[in-house]
């Protein structure tokens, strides 16, 4: 996404862009309305979204919005991402033990 300093968005991600987004992914079509980010997104950084693909099934998704120009080098990859979360979850616990 285009941003300003601090990496304020100019204008806000949409559940359209991102629905667009995941059908070039993933090959088929997502309807937008499916699409609902768990916050507005107008600056850089990692979001959740949730996807729901049927009546009763849902997907929780991570969105990260970079710098544009920057698509092909992540930050960190989500999964070393949550390996890093995990981590620090289990760290927290243990020094409360």
């Amino acid at each position: 996404a285009k941003a300003g300093e601090g990496g304020k968005l100019y204008g806000k991600i949409t559940n359209k862009e991102i629905a667009s987004i995941l059908e070039k992914q993933l090959g088929f079509e997502i309807d937008k309305r499916n699409v609902k980010p768990s916050e507005d997104i107008s600056a850089l950084g990692t979001y959740k979204a949730v996807v729901k693909l049927a009546q009763d099934a849902h997907a929780e998704i991570t969105v990260e919005v970079v710098l544009e120009g920057t698509e092909d080098k992540p930050s960190k990859p989500a999964k070393a991402k949550e390996a890093e979360e995990q981590a620090a979850e289990s760290d927290e616990l243990v020094a409360a033990e």
